[in-house]
């Protein structure tokens, strides 16, 4: 295979990006069945209970405004009802009222201070007006009271979205890191984990991720790829190419890898094997930006023609 001293461009492009799962969670009480302390009394808690099951059939419909009337209603005799309360908040979630379901929140938090789910609505409304600080408090109450899986796995996530919208890439990826100390399964976790680091500037510990993610199914060879990119422009070129080769080896077609392993191997002067690199890219996308450019390095130097003697 031809050799040639023309280089390739230096900086990698993280061409690829990977699907962020994560998003602030809103939860119905409707989607759970209801518990005795959301009908009747319960100890520790004020008066009587309202009849809440006509509000919860219309929420199940998403009749959300008609919902909020008869809860609205209710709560004129019902004032301090803290299923009542969680219940309307959400619904208010649910119409775009952020600013008076917190009140009803931060009720409920008053007469009903183990009740569940109450602080995960409140912060769910404190992210919605902006109040971050405010948020992050609610969720980690919630995390801190309840021992649903489910919704501490939520709540943890909306810890680090909220973390992450800060530009607080490590308090982020800690939250991630304690969802998956608890529910390590959640592979879906795994590449926001990665992500996460890599804005850290954590390089190695955003591989480990990578390689968890993989162990349990994750679809890793775009960030395997992303990975690579960030040793490359560190200039780890031989740790650069070890992820680009892992990209390849679970998805043979992913042409940026091709690339991006070539121009690793070129930095580490294995120049033909960056080559066939770059014709298998090119099999892969022959109209690329970067056609010519290569062709002219597979070609090799022009040859010199000899002048005619006289």
């Amino acid at each position: 295979m031809a050799g040639s001293s023309v280089r390739l461009r230096n900086r990698l492009v993280r061409a690829i990006s990977c699907p962020v799962w994560r998003t602030l969670v809103l939860l119905f009480a409707c989607a759970f069945p209801p518990t005795a302390a959301q009908n009747g009394s319960a100890p520790g808690s004020p008066g009587p209970r309202a009849d809440l099951g006509p509000a919860r059939e219309l929420v199940r419909l998403q009749k959300y405004e008609e919902a909020d009337r008869l809860l609205a209603d209710l709560q004129n005799t019902h004032p301090d009802d803290p299923s009542l309360l969680l219940l309307r908040g959400e619904v208010l979630l649910a119409v775009s009222n952020p600013e008076k379901a917190a009140e009803l929140f931060r009720r409920a938090a008053e007469v009903s201070p183990q009740k569940l789910r109450v602080h995960f609505g409140l912060g769910t409304a404190l992210s919605a007006v902006d109040d971050e600080s405010g948020a992050l408090a609610a969720f980690g109450k919630e995390i801190e009271l309840n021992p649903d899986p489910e919704i501490r796995a939520k709540a943890r996530v909306n810890r680090s979205v909220l973390y992450e919208r800060a530009q607080k890439w490590n308090e982020a990826a800690a939250e991630l890191e304690a969802l998956l100390a608890e529910a390590p399964e959640r592979q879906e976790a795994y590449g926001d984990l990665a992500q996460l680091y890599l804005k850290a500037g954590r390089t190695d510990e955003a591989l480990r991720a990578v390689e968890q993610g993989a162990e349990r199914g994750l679809l890793a060879a775009p960030l395997y790829l992303n990975v690579g990119a960030d040793y490359f422009n560190r200039k780890a070129f031989d740790r650069a190419a070890a992820s680009f080769s892992r990209a390849l080896e679970i998805q043979p077609d992913l042409a940026l890898a091709e690339l991006n392993l070539a121009l690793a191997l070129d930095r580490l002067d294995r120049k033909d094997e960056a080559n066939s690199h770059l014709e298998r890219y090119l099999e892969l996308r022959p109209d690329a930006p970067e056609a010519s450019e290569i062709q002219k390095r597979l070609a090799g130097p022009p040859k010199k023609t000899a002048s005619k003697a006289k």
